[in-house]
């Protein structure tokens, strides 16, 4: 008897680690987002405004993507910058409640379609609010195009590590990996932390990992 119920006992076992490191997972991988959000909400690469917030929204699952919602209002908030940021709030909030409605039923080619459609229309409309002309219509479209890309290799980034890592989408993994970390370094080096530049740390950290 105790023969046979050993297997049923030890699998039980494997279901509750797995079940317990899931927990931690989903844990940790909600704080990242909000973190990673807050820091990356209203700074800028190359001269225009990085869309990250909308991006990380549209492409996390739905607890993540409210994280990074929350992030993103509280960047705006601590940094009295709420007009400035107005366009990654409002484009967040849309993408969360996509997310959560057509997320199931969305690929990530949608999303990065749908991510960059949305972005446009709510970086058109601030745009629009503050008088921009033919040069900030430009401005807004790269955006776009740059949020809709960027959807697209997160989406693919959080599907693998979701899913388990697969040789298969290992040169997609690759990539994407590597777009997002060179975006992801050039948005927090417009961050400054006292003399120290919050880029270059994070840099040179995961360097050393």
């Amino acid at each position: 008897m105790q023969i046979k119920t050993l297997p049923f006992v030890m699998s039980r076992q494997r279901a509750g680690c797995s079940e317990q490191k899931k927990e931690r997972f989903s844990t940790a991988a909600v704080i990242a987002a909000a973190g990673a959000a807050f820091l990356m909400t209203n700074v800028r690469i190359g001269g225009i405004m990085s869309p990250f917030a909308a991006v990380l929204t549209a492409s996390l699952p739905v607890c993540c993507g409210a994280a990074a919602f929350m992030g993103t209002a509280a960047s705006a908030l601590a940094g009295a910058e709420l007009w400035g940021s107005i366009t990654e709030i409002a484009a967040s909030g849309v993408m969360l409640l996509y997310s959560y409605i057509f997320g199931k039923y969305s690929d990530k080619k949608l999303k990065a379609i749908v991510c960059g459609i949305v972005y446009f229309i709510c970086a058109c409309a601030v745009a629009a609010g503050d008088g921009g002309g033919w040069v900030m219509f430009l401005a807004v479209l790269l955006r776009s195009f740059m949020c809709a890309g960027l959807t697209w290799c997160m989406c693919d980034i959080a599907g693998v590590l979701s899913d388990g890592y697969d040789a298969e989408n290992s040169e997609s993994f690759a990539v994407s990996l590597g777009i997002i970390y060179m975006l992801f370094i050039a948005s927090l080096s417009a961050r400054e932390a006292g003399f120290a530049n919050i880029g270059r740390i994070a840099a040179g950290m995961i360097t050393a990992a």
